[in-house]
């Protein structure tokens, strides 16, 4: 059969949403309704992606922004229905929310389920309670084995980035497509470093908005939305290296080259997030219309001429609304 798992099914290649065991197992969450259960994985999962775009309020908890248009259309329910599992969710301390106003989405918070309690009764299906038929396969709840030591050569280590980059970061921000693109340069430290470009200029240009606009909460870009544009700007600039190379005038440091490109690109989502608003480009997401806008081809023509530092300063000023210091 086709679709039974086989060895390579668990090497960490599928992407899957994480359900508590507590959500099973603890009587508090005995009543809980698989829908409810469903939307609290999801909800997990958009949490960590949060966290890895440090979505933190002034208190240091991270929250997630999730419209109820875009939890329909992921559980394929009603409006009713979704209004319904958040406040079953809520109802059992699973979940809070916090309305910002002025037409902007609500925060939510995901609160975390109560610990079952240790009968010192065995679980089902382990070795003690007779299920014979699993008694081999005592398996554990940590992500690596103690027996799969790795080596510290630099062989492996550049084994271990491709797979950072391959199998967590994907889930992030950066997805195979981008991530495949990288893979051409045979250069599995400098594929890492191309990514990790991608989360530094965003966290630089979050850090620029919030020194300059000392807003609460934090500002902080949804980048989630943005996946498919980011493969376009790796397409660009592979095609772009590739074409100075053809050239024989290659780019010499193509990591500045590609960092320069990506703080660009998020300097424009920010100003699309401040023109649009988050509401308006989120359904453009949703209805396959989002694409980014060049705010500076006006700005490019303009300081024609301009030296280098006096085109930095002005930029800074449309982006942020701030003289440069």
């Amino acid at each position: 059969m086709k679709n039974k798992f086989s060895a390579l099914d668990f090497e960490n290649k599928e992407r899957f949403y994480k359900l508590p065991k507590e959500l099973v197992n603890h009587p508090k969450y005995k009543k809980l309704s698989s829908n409810a259960r469903i939307m609290y994985a999801i909800l997990r999962d958009r949490t960590e992606l949060s966290y890895k775009n440090n979505w933190l309020d002034e208190q240091g908890h991270v929250y997630i922004i999730f419209t109820v248009d875009s939890l329909k259309k992921l559980l394929n329910v009603g409006h009713t229905t979704v209004v319904k599992i958040k406040k079953e969710l809520a109802d059992m301390s699973l979940l809070e929310e916090s309305r910002l106003g002025m037409n902007k989405p609500n925060r939510i918070y995901l609160l975390k389920p109560d610990m079952v309690m240790d009968t010192g009764l065995p679980d089902s299906g382990s070795p003690e309670s007779g299920n014979h038929e699993f008694q081999k396969l005592e398996g554990n709840d940590t992500e690596y084995s103690d027996t799969k030591r790795i080596k510290d050569t630099s062989k492996e280590w550049s084994e271990i980035l491709l797979s950072s980059a391959e199998l967590t970061l994907k889930t992030g921000l950066v997805s195979e497509t981008t991530i495949r693109i990288f893979k051409i340069f045979n250069d599995q430290i400098l594929l890492k470093e191309f990514i990790d470009i991608v989360y530094a200029t965003k966290i630089k240009v979050e850090n620029y908005e919030n020194k300059e606009n000392k807003l609460s909460p934090r500002y902080s870009i949804y980048g989630d939305i943005w996946i498919n544009e980011i493969d376009k700007q790796a397409l660009k600039f592979l095609q772009k290296v590739k074409e100075l190379e053809y050239k024989e005038i290659p780019i010499k440091k193509v990591k500045n080259y590609w960092y320069t490109m990506m703080e660009t690109f998020w300097e424009n989502v920010l100003l699309m997030d401040k023109n649009y608003g988050f509401t308006q480009l989120e359904h453009w997401s949703q209805m396959g219309q989002l694409e980014l806008e060049d705010f500076f081809i006006e700005f490019n023509s303009q300081t024609k001429g301009l030296s280098k530092s006096d085109k930095k300063r002005k930029r800074y000023e449309i982006v942020y609304n701030a003289k440069f210091q």
